[in-house]
């Protein structure tokens, strides 16, 4: 695909948080040299305590840069993207109506994170509420909501991870899955693309993921720049978490893609997402 260049494109109207698919992109954007960025994240990384794994990608170029980019961390939440993409694939096939209001079942509610629970067995809500509290607040009752009203969901969820080429690398180890920080970036380029379900869905979706109430991308970027991101958080230890946080962030030298997967104690490595975070949009924003 071929894009406009990030200042001089019009507004993108109803679909803003869509790939601008009007023009070519900027040759300068084309030839920058992205060697300083992975040495910046390189040092970052090794000069800290957490474990890191690092994609960016300058979407309307597709240069990227990984560090430790195939490394496997837990998903944790970040499992809850896929499945929300197939809750709205399922609606374009006519198999599911999410405006329809379902009630939470009992093997349904989840406390481990969200506070959907709290309504008890017996609630009821649209399947799009459902869909916008997985991902706005990463509710896992709202989650497994979703997954007990769409038949087959894991067999379909297989069958999107092998369109979009990333099967064997989102790895199901009998628990919690795994993958990595490049391959879950697809989900990214996928949805700013619309390449598995409508415009009117990947916008939608977006649109959600630009109000997740935990970011450490957004963090590291000034106010007012616009993040559409999705996290994941699992306790590996006593004080000790995976912490992961992929997303679209739209600066004004343009859009990009970040997945930054980490483990090590709690506030270390939220903290240095965020730094990460930050050093790479600083470096767009000089460079591009």
């Amino acid at each position: 695909l071929l894009y406009v260049s990030p200042r001089s494109s019009p507004d993108r109207g109803q679909h803003h948080l869509l790939a601008p698919v009007l023009g070519v992109s900027t040759a300068r954007a084309a030839n920058i040299n992205t060697e300083p960025l992975r040495n910046e994240i390189e040092t970052y990384i090794n000069n800290h305590r957490s474990s890191m794994s690092v994609y960016f990608e300058y979407l309307s170029t597709g240069q990227h840069v990984s560090v430790n980019g195939s490394n496997t961390y837990l998903a944790a939440s970040l499992i809850k993207l896929p499945l929300i993409m197939q809750l709205y694939k399922d609606e374009e096939l006519g198999k599911i109506d999410t405006g329809k209001i379902v009630e939470v079942r009992p093997e349904a509610l989840n406390k481990s994170y969200g506070d959907l629970w709290k309504k008890g067995a017996g609630h009821k809500l649209t399947l799009d509420e459902t869909a916008e509290l997985t991902i706005v607040k990463s509710d896992n009752t709202a989650a497994q909501t979703v997954v007990l009203n769409i038949e087959d969901v894991y067999t379909k969820i297989d069958i999107l991870l092998e369109q979009l080429h990333i099967k064997d690398e989102v790895i199901p180890m009998g628990g919690p899955v795994k993958t990595n920080a490049k391959a879950y970036a697809t989900f990214m380029r996928c949805l700013y693309e619309s390449c598995y379900l409508s415009k009117e869905h990947s916008q939608k979706i977006l649109g959600y993921m630009t109000r997740t109430e935990v970011s450490a991308l957004r963090k590291g970027v000034p106010s007012g720049v616009t993040v559409a991101d999705k996290f994941g958080v699992f306790q590996v230890k006593e004080g000790g978490i995976t912490f992961d946080d992929c997303g679209i962030i739209y600066s004004p030298k343009g859009d990009y893609t970040l997945c930054i997967m980490g483990s090590g104690m709690n506030r270390d490595v939220r903290r240095e997402e965020t730094e990460i975070s930050k050093i790479v949009y600083g470096n767009v924003q000089n460079q591009w």
